[in-house]
């Protein structure tokens, strides 16, 4: 029996370096060992292994869909699989761990047991009504299940009926008559379950307590080596720290030093994570806890730069949200485009519809002299035309700004678009709207100015 073991990563670095090593070291010889790597951001620096590379763009080749188009291998890992078997065809088995996956027992009985099954995932079970991802496999699945993706084994006929599914599916998707795209954990056992495939589980063969999105665990933690084990999300010390920050729900809570985020993180250096955990007060929008952190940052010469953005962490709203939005509700997610960090790709994002909008209060009339503007990094075409438009009140709104010509808006932090007045205005409230039919997904907006004294109350 012929197998391939294949560590799938998007980066690399010491540590996934050291969890690679883990992994192969605990498959038997006579496999095929690789690394899975998604190169769609370029080049990843991977010496000692042979590299079976795959991207994005490299699907849409194929024939499938890049859906959604900002996170779409994320959403389709089952691509990769498709990616791998396609490249070294001909093994029975296929067997791919993630670089986050800790693997901490023989794979051996694994694949001996192997013949018996054909698809082996985690917490396989019939699709509940509540799961997030269940409209996306609704529509395409009578009876739809779901599996974990972390750690798998797959035979080479399994992935060429995933293959062979999700081709179909893309016809359907682009001819409009499937309204949604399958998402991987619901469309992979779904498939199979409809072709009377044998699926297996990954506790049959290890401990799997800890094979779980959250908590992250830090891979010297021993959580990250127990005996007999797999272990999910395991991370190197840096991009714990960050993610764990990042993803904080109550990021107050760090206040605390005896709750659970604060011991997990008052042991590392603030400055490791500073930036991620500020960007999780701003979007919570706990203010009052917040300013206890920015004096905490003030103390350890952290805190951010200040300047004269009238609009910085100020109430914000959109027309709308959608499930790509970064926060729930049209004020939390219109606040990702005033926070004092830059957002990686957008600040907010709302559905697609005529004329969507964002708006800042400024809290008090001040003084404008000018709007900055910093598009998404990805799909920044679809910010092109536009107007910019104050108000006093917030009821009775003055275009200041119309964009009506193709040019590009950029995404550049340090090159955003300008809008500036030759004679300063006075106003509360800044909005933008995208002219027609369209979805509207900033990275940063400024305004520039000056805050004016309260009117004089004569009541």
């Amino acid at each position: 029996m012929s197998h391939v073991a294949a560590f799938r990563t998007y980066t690399w670095d010491a540590d996934v370096a050291t969890l690679a090593a883990r992994f192969f070291a605990a498959c038997p010889e006579g496999g095929r060992h690789v690394v899975l790597a998604d190169e769609s951001r370029g080049r990843l620096p991977i010496e000692g292994y042979e590299v079976v590379p795959y991207s994005q763009a490299g699907f849409a080749q194929l024939g499938l869909v890049n859906e959604p188009a900002e996170n779409a291998l994320w959403f389709n890992v089952d691509y990769s699989l498709y990616a791998l078997r396609l490249a070294l065809p001909g093994f029975d088995h296929y067997l791919v761990s993630e670089s986050d996956v800790a693997v901490n027992l023989p794979l051996g009985p694994l694949l001996a047991a192997a013949p018996a099954f054909d698809f082996l995932g985690h917490q396989t079970q019939e699709v509940a009504p509540d799961w997030h991802f269940r409209p996306t496999v609704a529509q395409a699945f009578p009876k739809a299940w779901r599996t974990m993706l972390f750690f798998n084994l797959a035979t080479g006929p399994a992935l060429d009926v995933l293959l062979a599914a999700r081709l179909r599916h893309a016809a359907a998707f682009k001819a409009g008559q499937l309204r949604a795209w399958p998402f991987c954990e619901g469309f992979v056992p779904s498939v199979l379950k409809e072709a009377g495939l044998r699926l297996e589980e990954a506790s049959r063969f290890a401990d799997t307590t800890h094979l779980n999105f959250r908590p992250r665990v830090e891979i010297s933690d021993p959580l990250a080596s127990r005996p007999g084990a797999l272990v999910h999300s395991v991370l190197g010390r840096g991009v714990f720290m960050k993610a764990v920050a990042k993803e904080a729900l109550v990021p107050g809570d760090w206040l605390d030093p005896d709750s659970v985020l604060g011991r997990t993180l008052r042991r590392y250096p603030l400055a490791g994570y500073a930036t991620e955990l500020l960007q999780a007060f701003e979007r919570q929008g706990d203010y009052e806890r917040l300013q206890l952190f920015l004096a905490v940052l003030e103390r350890e010469g952290l805190a951010p730069a200040k300047t004269h953005d009238l609009a910085r962490n100020k109430p914000a709203l959109t027309s709308s949200t959608c499930q790509w939005s970064r926060a729930p509700g049209p004020q939390c997610d219109a606040r990702g485009a005033v926070t004092f960090s830059l957002a990686e790709d957008f600040g907010f994002h709302t559905d697609e519809e005529m004329q969507p909008w964002w708006m800042v209060d400024l809290g008090g009339e001040a003084v404008i002299d000018e709007i900055r503007i910093t598009n998404r990094a990805a799909l920044g075409e679809r910010f092109v035309t536009f107007i910019a438009e104050t108000s006093l009140t917030g009821a009775t709104w003055t275009m200041r700004h119309a964009k009506l010509t193709p040019e590009a808006v950029s995404s550049d932090p340090d090159q955003p678009y300008k809008i500036v007045f030759p004679e300063p205005l006075v106003a509360r409230y800044v909005r933008l709207k995208l002219l027609g039919w369209g979805i509207l997904h900033l990275r940063r907006v400024q305004v520039l100015g000056r805050e004016l004294p309260p009117r004089p109350d004569y009541s």
